[in-house]
């Protein structure tokens, strides 16, 4: 009898939060936003690049090589890519934002239909990231100057996600900007 109740009270209430979604769901995506990050705080990685080729001294065999990142060239190639695309070579402000989009979804099967096409449906965030890692890295910066794309040592890359569903910006590595940034 009183296991009954309280599935039924715990059902009554369960439809607060549905009706709250469907009225005020930006508010309630707020609300969600604020305790998520209290449940499940966030945890800062740091992503690596960089493909490092095993040579013949190395004590790994030869079928454990790292196949995975990018070479330098291959980097100073994406963000030339990314330059020429936009048409902002030579002409970096301080702070460049490069950002993903994709969108969030409580209960859709078919969210993947709002990311990004060109992530294969994902959500592009990973690649704005490492794009600004790319054009932050002094060494890809040396072979595109080569090239004749001058990005001046006061201009820093800050990958982010514009989250589409919410309209919501978060950013990423922001603290591996320098201050004046």
């Amino acid at each position: 009898m009183i296991r009954g109740t309280f599935t039924a009270l715990l059902g009554s209430l369960s439809a607060f939060p549905l009706v709250a979604r469907v009225l005020f769901p930006r508010l309630t995506s707020r609300i969600r936003s604020m305790f998520a990050g209290l449940v499940k705080p966030t945890i800062a990685t740091r992503l690596i690049l960089e493909r490092i080729e095993l040579t013949d001294n190395d004590d790994l065999p030869s079928d454990k090589a790292c196949t995975e990142g990018f070479t330098l060239e291959e980097m100073a190639n994406a963000v030339q890519r990314l330059a020429g695309d936009l048409g902002i070579a030579n002409k970096f402000a301080r702070l460049v934002v490069v950002l993903g989009h994709g969108s969030s979804s409580l209960n859709n099967p078919h969210e993947s239909a709002y990311n990004c096409g060109a992530c294969n449906g994902g959500g592009g965030g990973p690649n704005a990231r490492a794009n600004a890692a790319m054009a932050n890295d002094p060494r890809v910066r040396t072979i595109l100057r080569e090239r004749g794309l001058v990005i001046d040592d006061s201009t820093c890359f800050l990958g982010g996600y514009h989250n589409t569903c919410n309209d919501s910006i978060t950013y990423f590595d922001v603290e591996l900007l320098p201050q004046s940034h």
